[in-house]
C-alpha cells in the first residue's frame, strides 16, 4: 500500500533500505505499483471500507479546509463522516474500534468515556493533520492514526473525542480489500497472492 519512494531519489545505494529493495526488484524483474492516496480517497477504497468495518452508516466524504479553499471536488477527499449503526458512548466506541482493528490495549484515546457519540469522522493512516477539520465539522469523534501531541491537545480542548488506532492498525485491511477488488476485476484470470507478513514496526 505504501510507496517504496516517498521522495525522489538521485541515486540508488544498495547499502540502504530503499536502495536494497529497488535492487532486489530490478534483479528479479518485478515491477511495483502502490495505490496509496488514490486508494485512500477512492469510492469503495480504504476509508470507505474502514467506515464499513467499524459500522458507520450514512457515510459521505468530508471535505478538508484545504479542499474548500481550492474549490476541489469534495468526492475526492480522504476523510469520511458518518454515524454508528446504533447509539454509542465513547467508551463503547473505543471497545468496538479496538476489536475491529485488532488493536487490543494499543489504542491512544482522548475524551470523556461517557460522551454520547453521534457524528464520526475518520481517515485511516496518518490523518492527524486533518484533526482540525473534524473539529470544525462538529464531529464528536475522530478516528485516525499518527496523531501528534498538539493535535491531540486540540481535540481535548475542543471537547472532541479522538482515537489513534495507529497507522498500520487503520490501514492493514488494505490487503483484503485490494485483493478482493482485483479478483472481481480480473475474474480468475490473475493470480492474487495476499501477504501474511505484518509490516507494523510497533509491537
Amino acid at each position: 500500500h505504501h510507496p517504496l519512494l516517498f521522495v525522489p531519489v538521485k541515486r540508488i545505494a544498495f547499502n540502504d533500505v530503499t536502495g536494497g529493495y529497488i535492487a532486489a526488484l530490478i534483479a528479479s524483474g518485478i515491477g511495483a505499483y502502490a495505490a496509496h492516496t488514490s486508494f485512500d480517497s477512492a469510492p469503495g477504497g480504504m476509508n470507505d471500507s474502514l467506515a464499513a468495518r467499524i459500522g458507520l452508516v450514512n457515510v459521505a466524504p468530508l471535505p478538508s479546509a484545504a479542499m474548500r479553499e481550492e474549490g476541489r471536488d469534495f468526492g475526492a477527499g480522504m476523510m469520511r463522516c458518518g454515524a454508528f449503526d446504533r447509539p454509542l458512548t465513547f467508551r463503547e466506541a473505543c471497545r468496538r474500534v479496538e476489536r475491529v482493528l485488532g488493536m487490543e490495549g494499543r489504542l491512544r484515546v482522548v475524551g470523556d468515556p461517557d460522551k454520547p457519540i453521534e457524528r464520526v469522522a475518520l481517515c485511516g493512516g496518518g490523518g492527524g493533520d486533518l484533526t482540525e477539520d473534524a473539529i470544525r465539522n462538529d464531529c464528536q469523534l475522530y478516528i485516525t492514526g499518527d496523531v501528534k501531541h498538539h493535535q491531540a491537545q486540540w481535540a481535548k480542548e475542543s471537547g472532541m473525542c479522538l482515537i489513534d488506532g495507529g497507522h498500520d492498525g487503520t490501514e492493514k485491511h488494505f490487503i483484503e480489500v485490494a485483493a478482493n477488488r482485483l479478483r472481481e476485476a480480473f475474474s480468475g484470470s490473475l493470480e492474487i497472492i495476499e501477504t501474511s507478513v505484518s509490516a507494523d514496526p510497533y509491537k
